[in-house]
């Protein structure tokens, strides 16, 4: 049953794209749908975008070891930055790249700024941080085919591989789009089932908190602890007394990602008019808060519905498993099958529009310079589509982190090197070109050096240094232009 349903889905999404595929006959059909998005197809891309197998299965899997305090704040973030990056970035940067024809979101700053420089430093630290956190993707998508259909996890990398790959080369951002819905409606109501489903099992939301009071948490106490702040943490975060900024820093940055991280931000290029960007800022915080919530809510009850002390152990020790665990252990492998698809549409709809971002990152960004034809024809784009998507692939037969360090890490250096450029070239008539390069660089240098030499004496991710460096040194360019005259 669920090879059977694997590929019916599988089937549909193809025949979507290549219907889509069609028209594209251009660059900007290819890369933004012609700038032709209404606010619902709209609402859903940027919501399906954001949330991948990465958010369906860290996102869960670590309120199963970390309880409550990390499903509010993870919860109470993504509803905040949603909201203000449809109020704040959506409609000033649709406004100039309509007029600046720009397409991808180091192009914007390479106009803005008047900066080639610019423009090339701050695709290269995309791709280079994008590629990373896309191995995050596989491995989620992953580990879901590994445990529902008991099969190799390489061999579960390239059933999600093959036909994203696919629907991305042929069918490009529009139809990415077409597909985004189906897929953003299958991802929502799979959420709202498994948390229904729990509270069901459990006899409602009151009952099953009474429950997890009573369960044993395998050396941590009792159950209690899941619903305190602050609560359960990772050993060496506990002995550290740093379980605060460890929580605080690390939802903060996977949250952070949808205000200035290029993937979520070229989303609002493919508006069709300033009207659409005003309706989908009514919508698209609507989706995130309740895919949010049924989602990272469903962690900790976890302990309340698995009753097989090995998969409890599985779970301790990979709880990217959580999620697919709880969903066969409250309903059986029927619900696993919508649940595998499910996941597998999250994946697939971040990875297409990431590696289509990332084809125009590389084509009109950097290999223009040398090659300026490279960047006006489709098939190069195609190419470099399936490109981006194989290198993380390769990374994820042996990934180096659970999947929520892997986005932390990927999403603190992309977000801390493009906030203050972004921000400062939306909203103040002069800035320093060498202020806003000087930040890109110093801010993902930041967050690399932290993250190997001060994270394990601090346990705070390196979102909260790079901000502030990247912040930091862009003013003080900037302060000297003012100077200047």
């Amino acid at each position: 049953m669920p090879i059977v349903i694997i590929f019916a889905y599988l089937s549909i999404i193809l025949l979507i794209a290549i219907f889509g595929g069609r028209r594209n006959k251009a660059v900007v059909d290819f890369l933004l749908s012609n700038r032709s998005l209404g606010p619902v197809l709209l609402a859903f891309s940027y919501t399906t975008t954001y949330f991948s197998s990465a958010a369906f299965l860290g996102g869960g899997g670590m309120g199963f070891l970390l309880g409550f305090q990390w499903s509010a704040f993870l919860f109470f973030f993504h509803i905040l930055f949603a909201v203000l990056a449809w109020a704040l970035i959506a409609p000033k940067i649709k406004q100039f790249a309509d007029l600046s024809n720009s397409m991808t979101v180091s192009e914007f700053l390479g106009k803005r700024y008047a900066s080639r420089a610019l423009q090339l430093v701050s695709a290269l630290v995309l791709i280079v941080f994008m590629e990373f956190y896309l191995i995050s993707i596989f491995k989620g998508a992953g580990n879901v085919l590994q445990v529902l259909l008991d099969i190799p996890y390489p061999q579960a990398l390239l059933i999600v591989a093959v036909p994203a790959f696919l629907y991305a080369s042929i069918g490009g951002f529009r139809g990415n789009v077409a597909v985004s819905l189906l897929q953003g409606v299958l991802m929502i109501s799979s959420a709202l089932a498994l948390m229904g489903g729990i509270l069901l099992r459990t006899g409602g939301w009151e009952n099953a908190l009474s429950v997890l009071e009573e369960v044993c948490l395998s050396g941590w106490g009792n159950g209690v602890s899941l619903l305190s702040f602050p609560g359960p943490a990772p050993s060496a975060v506990s002995a550290a007394g740093a379980t605060l900024p460890y929580i605080l820093s690390l939802t903060f940055a996977i949250s952070f990602a949808q205000l200035t991280s290029p993937h979520m931000v070229v989303q609002f290029y493919s508006a069709r008019d300033a009207s659409v960007l005003r309706v989908g800022r009514a919508i698209a915080p609507i989706l995130v808060a309740v895919f949010a919530f049924a989602v990272f809510f469903a962690g900790p009850f976890g302990w309340a519905v698995i009753s097989d002390p090995a998969v409890l152990r599985q779970c301790l020790a990979n709880p990217d498993l959580v999620i697919p665990s709880i969903a066969v252990s409250v309903f059986g492998t029927g619900f696993g099958s919508l649940l595998l698809v499910s996941i597998l549409a999250a994946a697939m709809s971040t990875l297409a529009p990431i590696c289509i971002m990332l084809s125009g990152s590389l084509l009109r960004d950097v290999i223009s310079a040398a090659r300026p034809n490279a960047s006006q024809r489709v098939l190069p784009f195609r190419f470099a589509t399936v490109l981006f998507g194989v290198i993380p692939l390769l990374l994820a037969l042996n990934p180096p982190d659970l999947i929520v360090g892997i986005v932390g890490v990927a999403f603190s250096a992309i977000s801390s090197a493009f906030f203050a450029p972004l921000i400062g070239g939306l909203y103040l008539r002069r800035a320093s070109r060498l202020g806003a390069t000087a930040s890109v660089i110093s801010a993902a240098l930041t967050c690399i050096i932290w993250q190997l030499y001060f994270y394990t004496a601090s346990f705070v991710y390196p979102i909260i240094p790079g901000l502030l460096v990247g912040i930091l040194v862009y003013l003080t360019f900037n302060v000297k232009v003012t100077r200047n005259g």
